[in-house]
């Protein structure tokens, strides 16, 4: 489009020699000159990798975003952002594939493959990271991600160490990194889904040994934290430390009962009365009250109450007692809700 316009002295605007063009492709010669090929597949960004030098790129996969690198050509480049990863820069000479069992480098800040003697500080690459470039670990346990592992068979459960090859996984029943969470038939190099269990995760560091875990998962936390963990608590309350109590007054002393049987001296006092009514007829009646019960007469009674002089027996008719309670122990339980208590000893 082309406009030539002059303005005259009576300050209107003449235009002439105007070329006006409808439906103008922006991204052709008479537009932006951004060509329209440059847009080859869906999510296609169009970016700048310096003046008048337009270029596309590829979109990113699920869940990644978009940050700036001055290493790139375009200035930007796709980030996978997650919760559990961390970011280092590749020592290696080579690019390390995603999936890679990878530690941390000799420098700050790198990281290098790993070997069969690493055992700690284990992470897996998210992405395929080229030599020198930063690239996203996943790193804290109970993350899940997606690890190469050997040949070997690998079942659901299955703990999993660096084998033999570098940055590769393998079954194992000692110190591990990883539990898979699928299986793989042997004979077939592949990647398991699994989830990091890192012996010196920064997790772990958040239980030093004599921590407490407690969950409604009965897997021993040793799965996902490393260490070493015990159930600890099993059919007990935990109570916090008192020192002023003598029942509370030390760790992990235990006491209490879960029923409980009185003692007489625990047994509430009871009182009664029991009481003989004397009269002149010969016939003494006896009546009682409170927890005493029944009422009778005195068979064979004493003669010449009056002068004191007893001749006859005295018999009476049984006086009961019963306060009614069975002598069982009673219930000692407070509300409660119960789950899984584990205390890391190593």
């Amino acid at each position: 489009m082309k406009i030539n316009v002059i303005t005259t002295e009576a300050g209107k605007i003449i235009s002439r020699n105007t070329i006006i063009k409808l439906n103008v492709n922006p991204f052709d010669v008479e537009g932006t000159k951004v060509p329209i090929s440059l847009y080859q597949k869906k999510g296609d960004l169009l970016v700048a990798k310096g003046y008048s030098n337009p270029a596309a790129i590829d979109v990113g996969s699920d869940g990644q975003v978009l940050v700036s690198d001055s290493t790139e050509a375009a200035g930007v480049r796709w980030k996978t952002m997650q919760l559990g990863t961390i970011t280092l820069s590749n020592s290696e000479s080579f690019a390390v594939p995603a999936g890679s069992v990878v530690t941390q480098g000799t420098e700050s800040g790198t990281f290098r493959m790993g070997t069969s003697s690493d055992t700690a500080n284990l992470y897996v690459a998210s992405e395929d990271i080229l030599p020198g470039e930063d690239g996203v670990l996943y790193a804290t346990s109970g993350v899940s991600c997606s690890v190469r592992v050997t040949e070997g068979a690998i079942a659901i459960g299955d703990k999993l160490a660096v084998s033999a090859i570098d940055g590769i996984a393998q079954a194992t029943t000692g110190d591990h990194f990883a539990i898979a969470v699928i299986s793989k038939s042997a004979g077939q190099v592949g990647v398991v889904s699994c989830i990091l269990a890192n012996s010196n995760s920064s997790v772990l560091n958040a239980y030093p040994i004599g921590s407490i875990y407690m969950s409604v998962n009965p897997t021993n936390p040793s799965n996902y934290f490393g260490g070493t963990w015990v159930a600890w608590g099993t059919g007990r309350v935990p109570v916090g430390i008192d020192t002023s109590q003598t029942e509370f007054n030390t760790v992990e002393k235990t006491g209490g009962e879960k029923t409980h049987k009185l003692s007489m001296s625990e047994i509430p006092n009871a009182t009664g009365y029991f009481t003989v009514h004397g009269a002149e007829n010969g016939t003494d009646h006896w009546t009682c009250g409170g927890v005493f019960s029944g009422s009778g007469v005195i068979s064979n009674k004493y003669t010449n109450h009056g002068s004191n002089k007893y001749t006859g027996a005295n018999s009476l008719n049984p006086i009961n007692f019963n306060l009614g309670g069975g002598g069982g122990a009673h219930n000692n339980l407070q509300p409660y809700i119960t789950c899984y208590m584990w205390k890391r000893t190593g």
